[in-house]
């Protein structure tokens, strides 16, 4: 991952991924993880100076060429029995930040088609970042920024 220039509150998450199957809209609650292709563990990168100080636009800090990297795997449906008792962590440096699970998240899964609709149509491939396991980077009590030069890895 690049770090954009002028960058200077770089955070991380690690996120399920949570990739469509088929055209959804209008899906309601009970029926939404059907339309669901499958999961994978996404890095979410921000900068936090970009996305809430100055413009305060979310999108500018969540957006940058190289954040939000997927993969590399892509888990089906059917091997996730229930997708809120994932376990999913980070690590910088070989150092664990994050290591938590999708029990946690503000919205389940199930709850994206209510979340975003009907503002937008879902087709087959599209994927969306869903929750976090424990926060840390910027946000976290003792605030670490991620800079140019670290490595960090996100899995389950």
């Amino acid at each position: 991952m690049v770090i954009p220039r002028g960058a200077e509150k770089a955070d991380w998450e690690v996120e399920l991924g949570v990739v469509i199957g088929k055209e959804a809209k209008y899906v309601e609650e009970r029926e939404a993880l059907s339309y669901v292709a499958g999961y994978c563990v996404v890095n979410d990168l921000s900068e936090r100076a970009f996305q809430l100080e100055g413009t305060g636009q979310w999108v500018k800090g969540k957006s940058a060429d190289t954040f939000g990297p997927i993969g590399p795997w892509l888990v089906t449906r059917d091997e996730v029995p229930d997708p809120q008792n994932l376990r999913l962590w980070l690590e910088v440096d070989g150092k664990r930040y994050q290591d938590g699970t999708t029990k946690t998240m503000v919205f389940g899964v199930a709850h994206f088609g209510e979340l975003f609709e009907p503002v937008h149509e879902f087709a087959a491939g599209r994927h969306y970042f869903d929750g976090h396991a424990a926060r840390r980077g910027v946000r976290a009590k003792a605030a670490r920024v991620f800079a140019a030069g670290k490595c960090d890895e996100a899995g389950n």
